[in-house]
């Protein structure tokens, strides 16, 4: 479930359901949680997605509410596929697809931790770091530790400065 949560969290799993009756989004979207378990015992549509392609299970993660995410879930909630169409039916596909696309999972994961090593968003300039330390992680078979450690000896890393530090 928490991989799941990263998932969606890195937008590499969107929106299921768009343009459906989107009422159990729009209850997560504002945390009522009564509205939601009722939606639910009503066989609402628990992939529903607003407007811009969140739905109920995204405002979830999105608020870091474990116990909505497993409710939603436990109900049915699935981003069904990945971005680029891959269909999704259970933790076995999900796995194999993350798998044949290690690169861009890594990259993704990659950019992320230098975003929050840096605290702030990452720009153009960024990219070869972010590349070379994807290669580096690959050479040690993706291992997590790798991507630490590439990170905190990077130059953005490094030189990252707090608000209103001015060396």
């Amino acid at each position: 479930m928490r991989l799941i949560c990263a998932l969606l969290w890195m937008g590499l799993l969107p929106a299921a359901g768009f343009g459906a009756d989107a009422s159990i989004a729009e209850a997560a979207m504002h945390q009522d949680n009564a509205a939601m378990r009722a939606l639910i015992q009503q066989k609402a549509d628990v992939n529903a997605a607003l407007p811009d392609g969140a739905t109920a299970l995204h405002w979830a993660v999105n608020e870091d509410d474990l116990g909505t995410v497993s409710l939603l879930i436990q109900a049915g909630a699935t981003s069904g596929q990945l971005v680029d169409g891959t269909k999704l039916d259970g933790p076995t596909s999900l796995r194999q697809a993350l798998l044949s696309r290690s690169d861009v999972f890594i990259r993704t994961m990659t950019e992320k931790l230098l975003t929050y090593g840096t605290g702030r968003a990452l720009k153009y300039y960024d990219m070869p770091v972010v590349r070379s330390i994807a290669r580096d992680a690959a050479k040690n078979d993706n291992r997590f530790s790798s991507l630490i450690l590439g990170i905190v000896k990077s130059d953005p890393f490094q030189m990252r400065m707090k608000a209103g530090d001015n060396r």
